[in-house]
């Protein structure tokens, strides 16, 4: 699918950056069928960041699937006091663990 991508450089939200980070994706079907999706900045980017909420919600989400919810919120509780920590390999066992 790579190989069918181009990734290009639209001068005109480029002139936006660095005060904004905008993109936007235009797909063209087999058929020829064009989908063009509106201008849009990222949530997270660096000035629209997310709350801590939203951050928690998507580390759990990314995390999830490969962890499991109990040990995906025991590492973001880690991560969150990783000041407390006394031995790294805490943390390294749950990624480790399944």
């Amino acid at each position: 699918m790579m190989d069918r991508m181009v990734v290009q450089v639209d001068d005109e939200l480029a002139e936006a950056f660095p005060e904004k980070a905008l993109s936007r994706v235009e797909i063209t079907a087999r058929d020829g069928t064009v989908y063009r999706s509106s201008t849009a900045q990222a949530a997270g980017d660096f000035d629209r960041p997310l709350s801590p909420e939203e951050k928690r919600n998507k580390f759990l989400e990314l995390t999830a699937p490969q962890l499991g919810d109990a040990k995906s919120e025991a590492l973001l509780e880690m991560i969150q006091h990783l000041e407390h920590v006394d031995n790294i390999r805490e943390l390294s066992a749950i990624l480790s663990s399944r």
